[in-house]
Formats: structure tokens, C-alpha cells, sequence
């Protein structure tokens, strides 16, 4: 019979399993309890409770789990299950200790533990804060060890350590990227050619929880630890059950359907990830029944969904209960589902992983929010930028936040309701109103950071002095978008004035005319003429022949709003006279000031095609790009 069942004894793999995410869940639940916003204080005592009786009486105990699950496994198995969405976390620690350390107790282990840990495991399933109104239940907690570490000194701050927990987390996270590969090595398989295959699939496993890691290594450090938590707890709970009876009977099952079940399994975890955002509410989850609204919540608990609809195969038919049948039918699945969460994390899960940050830090008080940012500036500019390979400075904090700023602007004109999703699935509507905190927001970041260095760390010419201003300029880009919105043509030149400026200031002549280009051509479309041109006419005529053919198409456009028809056929003709106009052109022309993000090749590009277009429609005898 196979390890981990009611049949024979769990080995020391299966105890060390049990008592490790038994700890990881008390942990998670003290960290509730002492929230300041508590969650479940009385329970939390009668969790400590049955944890010391259970200690007691282990031994009556395990006859009564034991009997019950002679009689009936669904009894034991629906009471753990139950006692782990209740919270009872420190009882399972408690019970796995007992019967792990202690020997003896496999029914109690089968079926009462490893249940009571999957339903703690589903209870905390969501690492972030429920809604991003109450910041005080997260930043509270963590207020206490961001001040012990961060010293502001005249010279500007002084970098510190991270806290123990940061350190343990961290470790850890990056030690569960080696737990497949380890498995699979300490658990036989049944031939060399097999066992390859196994350990391509762990190698695969394990690169992609580190790049899942990695997505997440950006956030706020209460974000980072928590996820990491709950992702850790997650994976020991899919573990438990995939080594245990459960996982032994469902390898039987798919074993006597081998033809075509593995295509299910693989189906399953492309689905899944179709499935997810397509069920997602199109109106107000206020507005939805409760039992839909629950079940959507529970759904998009889990931050990367692929990680259990892949992972699951793999460890029951691949790693814990290998056969040959079975580990081509995992591996099927996890490449599918691992692929796509590859790309989910390290590129989808980019735009939107700092939104619930900046949500907040938004509605967080002051004193709060500074000691968070001098932790994050700690963070990002100092202890992430130790080691031999030099990292790029990470300003995607106050860029998202000059993003929401735009998208709560554009609430302001959009017929719907404007969205932002959150990392975890869920999304929240934005408001109007919250445009001068978010820039503001963008703009204290963003002060943090020249704060926290001495003059000479970021003087002109060094490499934090030119990231600082390329991140106040996308954030001055943002303001002027904001700004159009809310119909302060006034403020929209400005803005894109100071964005041009701080891209001078790093020179950077092309970035400054294509954020000109890009507000004139959106005042000019406001029907602001005279003033989109006097905008067009402070920009310099030299500079690359993409970025002059651009700004002649711009200019003429304008020409043609302001129904000067003759010298707009005259910039036309002087545009087509520059044959580069390849979005490849724009890239070449930007690339060579050096200047990664933001990048407006595409935007440029897309911007001069349509404004040719037009002006061919509507002027007549010229020849628009193509």
C-alpha cells in the first residue's frame, strides 16, 4: 500500500509535512488575532483551548477519530474540514504534534488533520487586505517593526537590515523552488526514462514558483509577507492532501482511466485560467446575489489560480504516487498551466501588483504611510541593490499611482464605470475624486526617495539622478492626461512642460518633443488650436528624422483644425518627405537616449498613422503612411 494512507504508518516526509504547515496556519492565525482590527478573538481562546484538551486526552481522542472513520471517513474528514475554516489552526498544530512527533495516529493524520489544514488553507486563502478602505487592519501591524528599522539621519537615511520575518519569508520562499525536485529524488519511480521526465517537470515547478516570487518581490513589505504566507501555506496544504489518502485514491481512479483522462487534466488547467477572468462580475458586486458574490470571492481567492489547478496533478501523478501512465498525464498539465503562469506572473500580474499598495497608502494617515515609505525606499534603493548584479531602479510604486490618477480622471468623462483590477482578481471602481490624493501620493513617493539620499548619490549625471527624473516625468505625463480630462487646459501644458523639462534635464530631446506631440495633439482634438501650436511651436525642429516627420504630422493637423488649410498641405509634403516611419524607426530614435520605460514608440507611431490618415480623408491628393 502506498505511504500516507489509513494502511500503513506515514513516514518522516508526511510528519514533517503535517507539523510544517501546521505551523505556517497558527502563525497566519495569531497574525490575525493581533490585527487591530481583530478577526475571531473568542474563538481564538477556545482555539487554545481545545488545542491544550486534545494535548490531554490524544489518546481517547485517536480512538474516537479512528472508529469514526472505520464507520465512516466523510465524519472526521467534514469535521476537520469545518474546524479549519473556523480558525482552529493552533489545534491542528497541536494534533499534528502529538500524532506526528509521537507516532502512531495515521487515521487521526488522514483524516482529521490534513483536513482541518486544506480548510485553513481555503479560510486564508486571500493574502491581501479585504477591502482597500480600512489600511489600519495591515499598516498597524507593521508599524512597530518598519520604525525600528528605518533611521533618518541629516545625511539622509540610513540603510538598515531587513526584520527577521522579511529574512525568514524571503528564505523560504526560495527554498519551497527546490522542495520538487527534491521529492522527486527521494521518492522512486518506476524506470530511468520516467524519472526524467519527473525531473524536468520539478525543475519546471520550481522555476516557476520562483517566478511567481519574483512578481511578487516589488510589493510593500506587509504585501510581500503576507502573500508569501498564504502562497507557502497553500502549497504544504496541496502537499498534505496529495500524499495522503486522498491523493492515493485519485491516483487509483486515474489509473483505471488512463486513455484519455490525461487530456482532461490538461484541459483542466488551460480552462481554468480561461475561465477565471471571463467570470468575473461586469457591475457592481453590490448588486450581485450573495451566493454568487461569495462563491466569486472564493474563486479569486487565490492569487495564482494555475499554481493548484497544475500543481495538483503533477504531485499526485508525478511525484507522490508516480506511475508511468500517470506522470505523462501531470506533465501534460503542468507544462500547459505552468507556461501560462509563467506569463500571468511576470508580465500580467505587473501592471496591477502595486494597486492595492497604492490604494492604501491612499487612504492610510500620515504617520502610517511615512513609515511604510521609508521602509519601501529602504527596500527597493538599498537592500535590493547589494549584490554584484546591478538591478534597475524600480519606481513602478508612484507610476501606478500616476496611473490610477489618469484612469479616475477618465471616470470622470466615461459613459461606465472605470475599473482597475486587483492582483488577486478582484477589481474596484475608481472615482473622480481621488485624482489630487493619488498624484499627490505619486509626488510624496517620489520626495521619499530624493529625501532618503545625500546630494551627491543623486547629482546630475549619476544613474539615480536620471532614473529619478525619468519617473517624475512619466508621473508629469500622467498629470497632463489628468489634467485634459478635467478640462484644465491650463494644467495640461504645464504638466507636459515639466515632463519635457525633466527629460532635458537628463538630455533627452526626443522624449521631451514626443510628450509635447502627444498633449498638443490631444488639446488640439479638444478643439484648443491656438494653444495645441503654441505648444507645437516651443519644440525644436532638431531632432531624429521619425521624431521631425512626427511632430511636421502633428503640426499639420493642428494647421487643419484651425482650418489653415494651405500650411497644412505644406507639413504634409515636408512630412513625406522623411522616409523613416517604421514603428522599428521610433524604437531606434528613443532607444538611443537610453531611456527603458515609458516607451512611446508605439504611441508615436500610432499617433502619425492616424493623424496621416485623417488629414489624406479629409485634404485630399497625398499619400498617408501606411
Amino acid at each position: 500500500m502506498a505511504v500516507g494512507t489509513t494502511g500503513s504508518e506515514p513516514t518522516e516526509l508526511v510528519r514533517a509535512l503535517l507539523v510544517g504547515t501546521g505551523v505556517v496556519y497558527a502563525l497566519l492565525r495569531l497574525r490575525e488575532v493581533r490585527a487591530p482590527i481583530r478577526r475571531g478573538p473568542r474563538l481564538y481562546a477556545l482555539d487554545l483551548v481545545l488545542a491544550l484538551a486534545l494535548v490531554s486526552a490524544s489518546g481517547p481522542f485517536g480512538d474516537l477519530v479512528t472508529e469514526l472513520a472505520r464507520r465512516s471517513a466523510l465524519i472526521p474528514l467534514a469535521a476537520g474540514l469545518v474546524a479549519g475554516l473556523a480558525g482552529l489552526a493552533t489545534t491542528g498544530l497541536a494534533t499534528a504534534a502529538v500524532f506526528a512527533l509521537g507516532g502512531g495516529g495515521t487515521s487521526v493524520l488522514a483524516w482529521f488533520v490534513s483536513p482541518l489544514l486544506v480548510g485553513a488553507a481555503l479560510r486564508g486563502i486571500r493574502p491581501e487586505p479585504r477591502t482597500p478602505a480600512s489600511p489600519d487592519a495591515l499598516w498597524r501591524s507593521e508599524l512597530r517593526a518598519v520604525r525600528w528599522r528605518i533611521q533618518t539621519l541629516p545625511g539622509g537615511m540610513h540603510p538598515t537590515f531587513p526584520g527577521p520575518s522579511d529574512v525568514f519569508w524571503g528564505v523560504t520562499a526560495r527554498l519551497v523552488c527546490v522542495v520538487p525536485l527534491l521529492l522527486v529524488l527521494l521518492i522512486p519511480a518506476s524506470g530511468d526514462e520516467d524519472l526524467k521526465a519527473r525531473i524536468v517537470c520539478a525543475l519546471i515547478m520550481g522555476a516557476t514558483l520562483l517566478a511567481y516570487d519574483l512578481a511578487r518581490r516589488p510589493l510593500l513589505m506587509p504585501h510581500r509577507r503576507l502573500a508569501r504566507m498564504t502562497d507557502l501555506g497553500v502549497l504544504l496544504a496541496l502537499l498534505v492532501v496529495a500524499y495522503g489518502p486522498l491523493g492515493e485514491s485519485l491516483a487509483r481512479w486515474w489509473a483505471a482511466h488512463p486513455s484519455v483522462d490525461e487530456w482532461r487534466v490538461a484541459l483542466f488547467a488551460i480552462l481554468a485560467t480561461v475561465i477565471a477572468p471571463l467570470v468575473t462580475p461586469r457591475f457592481d458586486g453590490r448588486r450581485l446575489a450573495w451566493l454568487l458574490n461569495r462563491s466569486m470571492r472564493f474563486f479569486y481567492g487565490i492569487p495564482q489560480i494555475m499554481l493548484v489547478a497544475a500543481t495538483f496533478p503533477y504531485l499526485v501523478g508525478g511525484v507522490f504516487h508516480p506511475t508511468p501512465e500517470l506522470t505523462k498525464a501531470s506533465t501534460l498539465a503542468l507544462v500547459a498551466g505552468f507556461a501560462y503562469g509563467a506569463n500571468s506572473a511576470l508580465y500580467a500580474a505587473y501592471s496591477t501588483r502595486h494597486v492595492a499598495d497604492v490604494l492604501i497608502l491612499l487612504d492610510a494617515t500620515p504617520l502610517h504611510r511615512e513609515g511604510v515609505l521609508k521602509a519601501w525606499v529602504t527596500d527597493t534603493f538599498y537592500r535590493r541593490r547589494r549584490w554584484l548584479i546591478p538591478r534597475p531602479w524600480d519606481y513602478s510604486l508612484p507610476r501606478m499611482a500616476a496611473t490610477l490618477a489618469e484612469l479616475s480622471a477618465q471616470s470622470s468623462v466615461a459613459t461606465a464605470g472605470v475599473y482597475v483590477h486587483l492582483p488577486w482578481g478582484g477589481r474596484v471602481r475608481l472615482d473622480h475624486r481621488a485624482v489630487a490624493g493619488l498624484l499627490s501620493l505619486a509626488e510624496e513617493i517620489l520626495d521619499h526617495v530624493d529625501a532618503a539620499f545625500p546630494p551627491t548619490r543623486y547629482g546630475p549625471g549619476t544613474g539615480l539622478h536620471r532614473a529619478q527624473q525619468v519617473a517624475r516625468a512619466d508621473v508629469a505625463s500622467h498629470r497632463s492626461q489628468v489634467a485634459q480630462y478635467l478640462d484644465d487646459f491650463e494644467g495640461t501644458v504645464a504638466a507636459a512642460n515639466q515632463a519635457a523639462d525633466h527629460y532635458a534635464a537628463i538630455d533627452a530631446p526626443s522624449h521631451a518633443a514626443v510628450v509635447r506631440v502627444f498633449a498638443a495633439d490631444r488639446l488640439s482634438s479638444r478643439g484648443q488650436h491656438e494653444t495645441a501650436a503654441a505648444l507645437l511651436a516651443d519644440i525644436p525642429d532638431d531632432l531624429p528624422p521619425v521624431i521631425r516627420r512626427l511632430l511636421l504630422v502633428i503640426r499639420a493637423s493642428s494647421a487643419h483644425h484651425a482650418h489653415r488649410t494651405a500650411a497644412a498641405r505644406a507639413l504634409v509634403t515636408a512630412a513625406r518627405d522623411i522616409p523613416e516611419r517604421t514603428t522599428p524607426d521610433f524604437r531606434r530614435a528613443l532607444a538611443a537616449e537610453k531611456i527603458a520605460f515609458p516607451s512611446f514608440a508605439e504611441g508615436a507611431r500610432s499617433a502619425m498613422v492616424t493623424a496621416e490618415l485623417r488629414l489624406d480623408r479629409e485634404l485630399g491628393g497625398t499619400r498617408a503612411s501606411t
